[in-house]
C-alpha cells in the first residue's frame, strides 16, 4: 500500500483494509449506589488530608522556612527532578508558596515523611489509613491539580 493511500485511509478513519474499525463505546452511567460511595470515600480523602496537614503541616513548613525556593527545591529533589524552572512553573500554579509547599506533602507523602525523619515502618502504618479512599483523585486548596495518596 503506498503511502498516499495510507494516509487518506488514516484521516478517513479507516485501516489498511479500509474497515472503519469499532465504533464509539456506549456511554456508561453508574449507578446511584457507586455514585454515593465515590462521593464518600472522596470525602473521606479530602478529611483525612486535612488531619495529615495538621499534624505534620507545621514541622513540614520549618523544615523550608527561611530557604529561597531553589534551596528548597534542592532539598525536596537531591537529583534535580524536575527542573528548577519546572519547579517554579508549578508553584506558580498556587496561591501561595506555603500552599505549594503543603500540596507536595500531601501529593507525595511517603517521600516527605521520609524527608521528615520518620522510619518505613512507621510511613506505612500512618499511610494505612488512606487505603481505599486514596485512589481517589482530589485537590488541595485552591489549585486545580488533583492527586492520589495511594
Amino acid at each position: 500500500m503506498s503511502m498516499k493511500n495510507r494516509y487518506l485511509l488514516h484521516r478517513s478513519g479507516r485501516n489498511q483494509f479500509g474497515d472503519p474499525g469499532d465504533g464509539p463505546l456506549p456511554c456508561y452511567e453508574p449507578s446511584p449506589e457507586a455514585k454515593a460511595r465515590d462521593e464518600k470515600l472522596r470525602a473521606r480523602h479530602i478529611e483525612l488530608n486535612d488531619v495529615f496537614v495538621s499534624k505534620h503541616g507545621a514541622t513540614w513548613l520549618a523544615m523550608f522556612s527561611g530557604l529561597s525556593r531553589k534551596d528548597a527545591w534542592e532539598k525536596l529533589y537531591p537529583y534535580g527532578r524536575p527542573a528548577l524552572s519546572t519547579f517554579r512553573v508549578h508553584a506558580r500554579g498556587f496561591a501561595t508558596f506555603q500552599e505549594f509547599l503543603l500540596f507536595l506533602l500531601l501529593s507525595n507523602k511517603r517521600s516527605s515523611l521520609a524527608l521528615l525523619g520518620y522510619p518505613k515502618a512507621a510511613i506505612e502504618e500512618m499511610l494505612s489509613e488512606f487505603g481505599e479512599c486514596g485512589r481517589y483523585y482530589v485537590s488541595y486548596g485552591k489549585s486545580q491539580r488533583t492527586f492520589g495518596s495511594i
